[in-house]
C-alpha cells in the first residue's frame, strides 16, 4: 500500500467528514421519526385512558386544527373555544359579516402586559400589534365547502373536550 499525498489526505479527510455529517443527519432524522411514532402512541393510550373518542378526534383534526396551548392562552380562551362552538353548531358567521370561521380564525394574542386578549384575524394573517398565542381554525379545504353532520359533531366534541385531549398530547408517557 502506498502512502498517500498530502493533497489525498486532505481530500479524504473532507470526504470521511462529509460521510460523517450524513450519518449524523440520517440519524437524527431518524429518531425525530421514531420519537414522533412513540409520541403519538402515547396519545392514543393516553386518550383511549381519559375516555375520549380517539375516531372523533382524529376525524376532527382532518378538518380543524387548534394552535397553540389552550392552559396558556389567556383570559379570553375560552372566548375563542365558545365562538367555534357556536359557529360549529350554525357555520353561519356569529356577528355578520365577522365571526366566520370560514374567513378567519378565533385566537388569543399576547400584547403589552394583556396577555390572551380575544382576536380573530384572517387565515394567513396576525394582528398589527402582538402576537397570536392560541387559535382554532379550519383547514384551507374545508373552509371551502358546508360541513357535514358528522364533521360538526366531532369538531364540537373536540373543542368541548380541547383541555383533556391537549393535556394527554403532552402528559409524560
Amino acid at each position: 500500500m502506498t502512502e498517500l499525498t498530502l493533497t489525498e489526505t486532505v481530500r479524504e479527510r473532507l470526504a470521511e467528514r462529509a460521510a460523517l455529517e450524513t450519518l449524523r443527519n440520517d440519524f437524527k432524522r431518524a429518531e425525530a421519526d421514531a420519537l414522533a411514532r412513540i409520541a403519538a402512541h402515547d396519545r392514543r393510550l393516553r386518550l383511549d385512558e381519559l375516555g375520549i373518542d380517539i375516531a372523533k378526534v382524529k376525524f376532527a383534526e382532518t378538518f380543524l386544527y387548534v394552535h397553540g396551548q389552550y392552559e396558556r392562552a389567556g383570559e379570553a380562551r375560552d372566548v375563542a373555544r365558545q365562538q367555534a362552538i357556536r359557529w360549529f353548531a350554525t357555520q353561519k358567521p356569529l356577528r355578520d359579516p365577522y365571526d366566520d370561521l370560514r374567513r378567519e380564525y378565533f385566537g388569543t394574542k399576547s400584547y403589552d402586559r394583556w396577555h390572551g386578549q380575544s382576536c380573530n384575524c384572517s387565515y394567513g394573517m396576525g394582528p398589527r400589534h402582538g402576537s397570536i398565542i392560541f387559535e382554532i381554525g379550519l383547514t384551507k379545504e374545508a373552509r371551502q365547502r358546508d360541513l357535514s353532520a358528522e364533521e360538526t359533531d366531532a369538531a364540537i366534541y373536540y373543542l368541548v373536550n380541547l383541555e383533556r385531549i391537549q393535556s394527554a398530547a403532552k402528559a409524560p408517557a
